[in-house]
């Protein structure tokens, strides 16, 4: 009864987080020689750990261990799982674990940090070869040649391991690698379906250790499950093992070793080895049943696969090396005839390492380290002697790796690399600009780019038209996909409207004439509205009339207006008075004989009083402007009537009092 008290006591908490702490400040200076580096690799930040333990001694050529961590882990994940540092303090080797960059597998699914090794996934048509632009090998080469500059580093004491996907990686290095890398041990990690049919660049000694339960990668076909699909990666893992001892030829019945089964973890281990192989390679295969896709180690279970992995990599250092005549001696010629989707290389075959040479050439590829696999190659002969080579179908604007290769009945043997950059010259990016390169002011036009992807203009605009509405000179600078460019340039001129301003006499009487005139000009067409082409022309107009004129130079026209203003002669047969009374009561009217106007000035409504006498006559009032134009027409009903003057603008007007065509009252009105 007192137990869960006791379980969750304050001492006992704090107990238990003291335990925390003392580990972890236990693993923090145990390991003291971690150390995260940074490289630029392909363009790309890349990760790495360098564990330089303290029992490394500079005066002894040392070997080196490279881990590859799994799908979507991390190298401090495998650093930690793998306990790689025991190995590397006991025994004072240098242990370096690389970091994967993150994927997304056929752009479904994300697949997080995964190396280019030789992996595919097809679900239906597609297809998809894991990080295949990625050159994880470059890397891991660029690291060593790194560790060469600061340490006295065992260049034939080189291994790589890994789990999973670093498992896979594991085989690679040794498939196209293997004249730098000296064995391998992978770990639920087999042979990817893109290098089954790759020959390896030389027999190597290879250890594989793989789980019966294992249902990531699974025993049989080396599958993993994915939207419901199983995926199969590469080669089962007995079809892994069989695949190393059947090229290396080693003896086809196996050293068998039983493990004792000690701790009750329900699993056991079996380790199968195979050994005389050609340049005394080795193949050994641990075979975990009831295994899982996990790392095992002791003292939780009956091996350690840490353990067990060196124990094979020391064994393969005591095996005589591969003699140096057993391959071929192949050197790369330099690039000629470089054009920007061909070149010329070779090379020379100077040794045919003991037997004859049956296939040579060169490979290249956009990566690093070139190989017969992922690289394009050519066939050129077999034996020895120089050979030359023809690269076709090379893209314009590319950084290209080439190595000459020869292959005997040993192995593939590659010459030094040689890099190459192809060029644009002969490119099609021929950048042509349309659209009319003359306009009038005021208007515009729109240049037109073609024959490129994408388009930089001097005016700073980065599409293929623009509209241009200035003289100048227009540059455009195209590119196409493959970063090849070319200029063209064009001048735009805006030609400028003719100024045209018509004179002469506007203002005129009824009856009279006047002369409307324009400059003249012997480049220049003229069209009046009155059909007239002339730089002049005379009119009498009988009311008010607006005349236009077209002038044009040959592209551009303008127009001008002018109005001559036609004067109705105002009757002077009745006498009006100039005085602008006021009367008793404050409102302002102008009066003749017969008509009073009022209120006067005014700013709308203004009343007409006729007299007693004019009335009877039931006549008509007319409304003038000051230029005799008739503005209205009212009917008289009786001695007083109103009219509405707020609509015209303010001014003078004239009034008249008409029967039967004469004027029987006349006076003005001010409207405001």
């Amino acid at each position: 009864m007192f137990a869960p008290l006791f379980f969750h006591s304050p001492i006992l908490l704090f107990m238990k987080k003291t335990l925390t702490l003392l580990i972890a400040l236990f693993l923090c200076f145990s390991i003291t020689a971690q150390t995260t580096k940074t490289m630029t690799w392909g363009g790309k930040q890349r990760q790495y750990l360098e564990y330089i333990p303290d029992s490394y001694d500079p005066s002894i050529p040392t070997p080196v261990i490279f881990g590859f961590h799994g799908v979507g882990k991390t190298m401090n994940y495998f650093f930690e799982v793998s306990k790689f540092y025991n190995i590397a303090d006991e025994h004072g080797w240098i242990l370096i674990c690389p970091q994967a960059l993150d994927y997304r597998v056929l752009n479904l699914y994300n697949m997080g940090s995964t190396w280019n090794a030789g992996v595919s996934a097809s679900v239906g048509a597609l297809h998809d070869v894991l990080q295949e632009n990625v050159d994880d090998p470059g890397l891991v080469f660029a690291i060593l040649d790194d560790l060469i500059a600061h340490y006295n580093i065992d260049e034939g004491a080189i291994f790589c391991t890994g789990v999973s996907m670093g498992g896979f990686m594991s085989n690679r290095m040794a498939i196209e690698h293997g004249d730098r890398i000296k064995a391998i041990a992978s770990v639920n990690g087999t042979i990817g379906n893109e290098l089954t049919s790759t020959t390896p660049v030389r027999h190597i000694s290879t250890m594989h250790i793989h789980g019966t339960a294992d249902d990531t990668i699974t025993y049989n076909n080396a599958g993993f499950p994915l939207l419901g699909n199983h995926i199969s990666l590469g080669l089962g893992a007995e079809a892994t093992v069989e695949w190393w001892r059947s090229f290396n030829q080693c003896s086809e019945t196996p050293v068998y070793t039983s493990y004792p089964d000690l701790m009750a973890d329900g699993k056991t281990f079996e380790k199968f080895l195979y050994e005389d192989g050609i340049d005394g390679t080795k193949t050994a295969f641990i075979k975990t049943t009831n295994g899982h896709h996990e790392w095992y180690s002791t003292p939780a279970n009956d091996i350690d696969y840490a353990t067990e992995i060196y124990n094979f990599f020391a064994s393969c250092l005591e095996t005589p090396t591969v003699a140096a005549d057993s391959l071929p001696t192949v050197t790369t010629d330099t690039i000629t005839n470089l054009l920007s989707t061909s070149a010329t290389c070779g090379g020379e075959v100077t040794s045919d390492g003991g037997s004859p040479v049956t296939a040579r050439g060169v490979c290249w590829r956009t990566l690093h380290n070139p190989t017969l696999a992922y690289s394009h190659y050519t066939t050129d002969g077999n034996g020895t002697g120089a050979f030359t080579s023809s690269l076709t179908g090379l893209t314009p604007n590319t950084t290209y790796y080439v190595r000459a290769y020869a292959t005997n009945s040993m192995g593939t043997a590659y010459g030094q690399e040689v890099s190459f950059t192809t060029p644009c010259d002969t490119m099609t990016v021929t950048i042509t600009i349309s659209g009319a390169t003359t306009f009038c002011e005021g208007d515009s036009t729109t240049l037109t780019a073609s024959g490129a992807t994408t388009y930089a203009w001097n005016t700073t605009d980065n599409v293929a038209e623009i509209i241009v509405t200035e003289t100048g000179t227009y540059i455009v600078t195209g590119m196409n996909q493959y970063g090849c460019s070319a200029t063209d340039s064009v001048t735009v001129t805006v030609v400028e409207r003719p100024s045209v301003t018509i004179s002469g006499d506007t203002d005129v009487e009824q009856g009279e004439s006047t002369t409307l005139s324009v400059e003249e000009n012997p480049d220049w067409t003229y069209l009046w509205n009155t059909g007239d082409t002339t730089p002049s022309i005379t009119v009498t107009p009988e009311e008010t009339t607006t005349y236009n004129i077209i002038v044009a130079n040959g592209l551009c026209d303008s127009e001008a207006l002018a109005t001559v203003t036609v004067t109705d002669t105002v009757p002077t047969d009745t006498t009006s008075t100039d005085t602008i009374p006021t009367d008793t009561i404050g409102i302002i009217h102008y009066e003749t004989a017969h008509l009073q106007i009022y209120p006067n000035p005014t700013n709308g409504i203004v009343t007409l009083q006729l007299t007693p006498e004019t009335c009877p006559l039931s006549p008509e009032i007319q409304i003038f402007d000051i230029y005799g134009q008739r503005l209205q027409v009212i009917s008289v009903t009786g001695e007083r009537t109103q009219i509405d003057l707020s609509h015209y603008a303010a001014g003078v007007y004239v009034v008249k009092v008409v029967k039967d065509g004469k004027s029987v009252a006349i006076g003005k009105v001010i409207k405001e």
